[in-house]
């Protein structure tokens, strides 16, 4: 994205001497990226569901990693990703255990790919913000 942050993110990857690390910016059709990766990392402070991108990080069959917040477990559980804790350390280790097995983080992917396309609908979305606003 573009957000505030950028700055500080770019001066930090030129700080550590990082490699292979792209802005790109806003992208319009996000799905042509993600259905390239393998993993992808939700680390919000208060809730990752219903987050559109994670989602959408799904249904391209990416392994999860995502902070046990909120309601995230109503979308990722121990089958489709690695709930972590808001640490460095423990986010790090998530990524490198989906790194060090490809296979699980595969069948982890697949098993998140699957879950969006046979629970997630508009129809979902609705009933749960008409929970949430009630």
């Amino acid at each position: 994205g573009e957000g505030v942050l950028l700055n500080r993110l770019k001066n930090k990857v030129v700080e550590l001497n990082l490699k292979n690390i792209n802005f790109t910016g806003g992208i319009p059709n996000p799905e042509s990226i993600i259905s390239k990766s393998s993993i992808f990392v939700s680390i919000q402070t208060y809730n990752n569901y219903p987050s559109q991108s994670l989602i959408e990080a799904m249904a391209c069959g990416n392994a999860i990693v995502a902070s046990d917040v909120g309601e995230t477990r109503l979308l990722v559980t121990e089958k489709e990703g690695i709930l972590v804790q808001l640490t460095a350390e423990s986010i790090a280790n998530g990524i490198m255990k989906l790194l060090e097995n490809k296979e699980a983080c595969k069948l982890i992917g697949e098993n998140a790919r699957n879950k969006v396309l046979e629970e997630q609908s508009i129809e979902k979305f609705i009933e749960y913000f008409i929970k949430i606003t009630s």
